[in-house]
């Protein structure tokens, strides 16, 4: 059913060009009333609750389009449905950067454990989506409006998914050429011999979990065994050096107010236990009420490694 519904949506446009020759709009938004009703049964409660971020948007502006086609009898209405699609999956791409963005939660059915630098991929490949779906949606709804129904039906039955091929693949091989993970795909051993795995060594930590409430944010992460400082700190004990704890502070930070942070001091800076590869550990992040301050913890239950504050400059927090 899932491949029908994809299926179904690549061919729409050329549906409605054909069946508006033959048939009136209100049979047409019937029809697809009845997909959409279908649809939604075979989905059943549980499985629309658990997926539901995902598919009500397009479920509920195709359903909108069909109820509105029926009552009304109008072509236009039938014609601006995949500019409401479009603008429907914005809308939930949109709403997911306020937490997990959808591209997050999707790179971790294959990727439990993913990277600070990762995360953040994630985060601006879903504001990328946002975008095309925005300017798609709008090229869809002019078209639509100037009742071109050969123009309409040429650019969102084909010209709308070769751009989406195209920003697919281009997206693929990007994250391919930047961070070399491969994970078994169907291309992995193509683009192995394009893209040669770089070192193991990495700067980051792996992050397990996010949560942000009030004003403040929490990170849960695990040291790698592959981090780039081990080599000779130190070889009979490797720990991860106070400089490289602070950087992944910093990250957050940058990461939060959305621009390179200027530091003007470090205060009450500890470190209190040595923090080593393998250990899982929680980034706590709260910005004091002046807004110039961030305070930080990495602790482990009651075990607290590293603690402070970080001072901004007052260009980087106006």
């Amino acid at each position: 059913m899932a491949i029908l519904q994809i299926l179904a949506a690549i061919i729409y446009p050329i549906l409605i060009w054909a069946a508006l020759r033959h048939l009136e709009p209100r049979s047409i938004a019937l029809s697809l009333l009845a997909l959409v009703a279908l649809r939604v049964a075979l989905l059943g409660p549980t499985r629309l609750v658990r997926y539901a971020r995902a598919t009500w948007a397009p479920i509920a502006a195709a359903g909108t389009v069909a109820v509105v086609a029926a009552g009304t009898n109008s072509e236009l209405v039938l014609l601006l449905g995949p500019s409401l699609i479009s603008f429907a999956l914005l809308a939930a791409f949109a709403v997911s950067l306020a937490g997990q963005p959808l591209v997050e939660r999707l790179a971790r059915v294959q990727a439990p454990a993913l990277s600070v630098a990762e995360v953040a991929y994630c985060r601006r490949v879903t504001q990328v989506w946002c975008a095309f779906l925005l300017g798609n949606g709008l090229v869809a709804l002019a078209l639509a409006l100037r009742g071109d129904l050969e123009s309409w039906a040429a650019y969102t039955g084909l010209g709308a998914y070769a751009l989406i091929g195209l920003l697919f693949a281009g997206e693929y091989l990007y994250r391919h050429w930047r961070f070399r993970r491969y994970l078994g795909g169907p291309f992995d051993a193509l683009l192995e011999r394009v893209f040669p795995p770089r070192p193991r060594w990495q700067m980051s930590p792996e992050l397990i979990a996010e949560r942000v409430a009030d004003g403040r944010w929490e990170r849960e992460l695990r040291v790698p065994e592959t981090l780039a400082c081990w080599p000779g700190h130190f070889e009979s004990f490797p720990l991860v050096p106070g400089v490289v704890q602070i950087a992944w502070v910093m990250a957050l930070i940058e990461e939060r107010l959305g621009r390179p942070a200027a530091v003007s001091s470090l205060e009450s800076l500890k470190f209190r236990r040595p923090l080593r590869a393998g250990q899982h550990v929680t980034l706590e992040l709260v910005r004091a009420p002046a807004a110039r301050a961030f305070a930080f913890r990495l602790f482990a239950g009651k075990e607290v490694f590293a603690s402070g504050s970080i001072v901004m400059s007052g260009e980087a927090t106006s």
